[in-house]
């Protein structure tokens, strides 16, 4: 890579600019940098996903096995991702397995590597998808592997196998001569690079070269961390009124027999009041189908979405698991449905062909009962009778169209399971939980309604205090404070928050009285952060911005400060610093 010059996005204004980068075949080379400086991007550029506004990047092999931050797993079997488009070699399979630390997660799965991972893998923990992916990297054997943050949501001991296992000297990147880009916050595996390229905050390459132990001006050594300037938009919305018109009834047929007998005297005058009928009619028509456009689609397409978006709300988090997300998806869209007219014109052409010799042998036959005026009428109807009926037939063909996606909504609405239960129903006091006391009593739960994920849990925490919850990865720590949030449904006992019992509360009650940061946070593209910071749109600018100011810079989804616009005394994090580099994880902590 000489000189290039890489924007993220083309109306961003951070940019990767001056970049001179060799990576020599078969080494390992560690990317770095505090975070925001534009390591993904870097990452991407490389890849060609993202163009260069200059400079030139040149690579000795085609294609690589690349592995992002946020692993994207399609809904198959666990063997089925990992061999993904490659063909399947059982020993080459069984050693990847291995190298990625996966064989004891799926002795624990009852269908083994036969298990389906569902939609968006919500059957796996976070360290289960980045293992999962990592294993798919590795198994396509390509000669460039690029890694961005595999770590980040592995526990440390898991971390640490896979350090030995793939990237240790005896690891499976050295055995089988692979070029290796990671990308990493931790400085402790800086000592696994043969060389290691350190981001500075201005898009440029701050320092480079090889890790010396002994040495504090080694690359890496000393992160600098510089703030990210913000800009807290505001999301603009447009609302407005469309005035009522009254329809204009037309009487283009009464002109033109009143045109036709008058014997073609004064053409001029009925030409313009003929053209002006015209236009009025047209403009009439348009007013009509803005009113039905604008008024009755949106609001009965409105309420519809609103009734999906309320039965998907409601549903239980299996149901996202076990029904494959483009199916839900297929629900908020148009069907589309292409009608083949061509026969049909045929008919209603031959139809008006039979009509207007009709017309025309009775004028011939009964001169005396019928005028020229009203034959000119006649005429001029049988010629937009044929444009007539073809849209009566293709807006009934519309209709039934539109029925069968209502149908097929209502259908959705009616059997998609909704998680709310019966005896759900207490509300408890707008200060609750006040004193913020956690009882958890012999609590089962399950992700897959088959295998418990939580076997006997039962814990206190008492007002006041911070609990780490630490284990393996898959091992349930998502899968607990899911519990907390009603997420998944417990079985055994009870969970107590200040001495009431969580299952006797509304689920989207529980939910409003606490405070939760996701391992995969929740960000509305295309929003602002002042948005995506207070989506109820209750909290002032002010309490947005303080609560950005107390925060460490931006430069993570899961940073935004919605934390400073939500109302609850019990906070839920997990994985908050997984994905931040060691100075913004002590600035949180």
């Amino acid at each position: 890579m000489s000189g290039a010059r890489i924007r993220p996005a083309s109306d961003a204004s951070f940019c990767l600019q001056g970049v001179n980068l060799s990576v020599k075949a078969g080494n390992t080379t560690v990317i770095t940098g505090p975070e925001g400086c534009g390591k993904t991007t870097l990452l991407k550029g490389i890849l060609g996903e993202i163009p260069r506004e200059q400079g030139s990047v040149t690579k000795t092999t085609s294609g690589a096995a690349y592995c992002s931050q946020s692993p994207w797993l399609q809904n198959m079997t666990i063997l089925d991702v990992v061999c993904g488009a490659s063909e399947f070699d059982p020993a080459w399979y069984r050693q990847v397995i291995r190298d990625c630390a996966l064989e004891y997660d799926l002795s624990q799965m009852l269908d083994g590597d036969k298990s389906v991972v569902g939609s968006r893998a919500l059957t796996l923990s976070g360290g289960q998808k980045q293992r999962l992916a990592l294993a798919r990297a590795v198994y396509a054997r390509r000669k460039l592997v690029i890694l961005d943050d595999v770590f980040s949501a592995v526990d440390s001991k898991t971390e640490q196998t896979l350090v030995e296992r793939l990237f240790g000297k005896d690891g499976r990147f050295q055995q089988s001569g692979f070029t290796v880009i990671l990308v990493t916050h931790s400085v402790c595996h800086l000592s696994l690079a043969d060389h290691i390229v350190v981001l500075g905050p201005d898009g440029g390459i701050m320092e480079q070269g090889s890790f010396q132990n002994d040495s504090q001006t080694s690359p890496g050594k000393k992160m600098i961390k510089a703030p990210i300037d913000v800009d807290f938009g505001e999301l603009s919305r447009r609302t407005g009124d469309v005035a009522v018109f009254s329809y204009y009834l037309k009487a283009i047929e009464v002109w033109l027999k009143w045109f036709t007998e008058n014997n073609r005297q004064q053409p001029g005058r009925f030409i313009r009041i003929y053209v002006l009928l015209a236009v009025a009619a047209s403009v009439s028509q348009d007013v009509m189908i803005w009113q039905i456009m604008m008024k009755i689609v949106m609001k009965s397409g409105a309420a519809l979405h609103k009734i999906l978006i309320q039965t998907v709300m409601r549903a239980p988090m299996h149901f996202f698991a076990e029904v494959d997300s483009g199916t839900t998806l297929n629900r908020f869209s148009q069907d589309m449905t292409l009608v083949d007219a061509r026969w049909l014109n045929v008919v209603l052409d031959l139809l008006v062909a039979v009509l207007a010799v009709i017309v025309t042998a009775l004028s011939m036959s009964l001169r005396s009962t019928t005028s020229p005026g009203n034959l000119g009428v006649s005429l001029t109807a049988i010629l937009a009778f044929d444009q007539t009926l073809q849209d009566l037939v293709s807006s009934c063909t519309s209709l039934e169209t539109s029925l069968g996606a209502i149908s097929r909504t209502r259908s959705f609405e009616m059997k998609t399971p909704a998680e709310e239960k019966p005896g759900e129903d207490f509300i408890p006091e707008p200060s609750w939980p006040s004193k913020r006391a956690i009882n958890i009593c012999s609590v089962y739960a399950s992700c897959d309604q088959t295998t418990n994920a939580l076997e006997n849990i039962s814990m206190t925490v008492n007002p006041g205090e911070k609990i780490g919850i630490c284990g393996r990865t898959g091992s349930g720590k998502s899968t607990l404070l899911s519990v907390l949030l009603r997420l998944q449904d417990i079985k055994g006992c009870q969970i107590l928050i200040d001495g009431i019992d969580i299952t006797t509360i509304p689920r989207d009650v529980l939910r409003s009285r606490l405070i939760a940061i996701p391992q995969d946070p929740l960000i509305l593209a295309g929003s602002s952060v002042r948005f995506n910071a207070g989506p109820a749109g209750r909290a002032p600018d002010e309490e947005i911005i303080a609560g950005a100011a107390q925060s460490p810079p931006l430069g993570a989804p899961s940073r935004i400060p919605r934390r400073a616009t939500a109302t609850g005394q019990i906070l839920i994090l997990d994985e908050a610093t997984s994905n931040v580099d060691t100075e913004t994880g002590s600035c949180k902590r």
